[in-house]
């Protein structure tokens, strides 16, 4: 079974914590990670600028260059563009492009993910395409696991990752998911990974999945955090864990 990182960004900027590409398949050589979930690094001190076409068409090249190393998915930042520009976006990310899906942050950029003005038409345009929607989930009012189960719920036949298992909210991210069938949870620095293994055992091993958060948090020691994890499960669900729950999210 492929080991999958369902979590993990890169930059072509050399600022902060940002890695390349060349840098993360160094770090998932490492952990013994045969591919990874991709998508751009977003800005994260304040008045930091990001160019997310720009970061977008990276992730782009990436995944061209890289063949069967990554999935590429894209971000939309509905806070930097108007809504016209936000479509042409979407429509470039996933016809030309040929990202997965599109990945939303409302806590890192600064709106509610349930705003009737500024995310729902985003959301409603990405879920046309028959994509995956991926929500950065925390604690925070903006992107609280209670606003992506409203959204799986708007929209059923949607794939959707919720991100870092609700970060603090994980009792909440995994009653989303046992809620909402079309959710599946990503295990990316979290505060209490047992939610990984009690998500397992009550919504099962092929909706919840590996992440590391790189390179915010070290693959390699992402690994050992689960390896305890891992010893709790059966084989087969802690290989769909470390790899096939994602694969068979992105039908891959």
């Amino acid at each position: 079974m492929l080991r999958v990182d369902g979590d993990s960004h890169i930059s072509n900027l050399k600022t902060g914590k940002r890695i390349d590409a060349e840098e993360l398949i160094a770090r998932l050589d490492e952990a013994g990670i045969d591919r990874s979930v991709i998508w751009l690094h977003p800005a994260q001190e304040a008045g930091e600028y990001c160019d997310y076409v720009d970061q977008n068409k990276y992730i782009y090249e990436t995944a061209k260059k890289y063949p069967g190393r990554f999935l590429p998915m894209g971000w939309l930042n509905p806070m930097q563009y108007r809504f016209d520009e936000c479509k042409d976006q979407i429509k470039r990310y996933t016809e030309e492009y040929g990202f997965l899906g599109i990945k939303l942050n409302g806590a890192g950029n600064h709106y509610d993910i349930l705003d009737k003005d500024i995310a729902l038409p985003a959301i409603e345009e990405i879920a046309k395409t028959g994509g995956v929607l991926a929500f950065h989930c925390g604690g925070d009012p903006n992107t609280h696991p209670s606003k992506v189960a409203k959204i799986a719920s708007l929209y059923p036949e949607t794939r959707i990752l919720l991100v870092h298992f609700g970060h603090e909210a994980n009792a909440e991210a995994l009653d989303a998911a046992k809620a909402n069938q079309n959710i599946n949870l990503v295990g990316s620095e979290m505060d209490d990974y047992s939610y990984v293994v009690k998500a397992v055992n009550e919504i099962g091993a092929d909706r919840v999945c590996f992440g590391s958060d790189s390179p915010f948090c070290r693959i390699s020691e992402t690994i050992e955090i689960y390896r305890p994890l891992l010893a709790r499960m059966s084989r087969q669900d802690a290989e769909m864990v470390m790899g096939g729950s994602v694969l068979k999210f992105f039908n891959r």
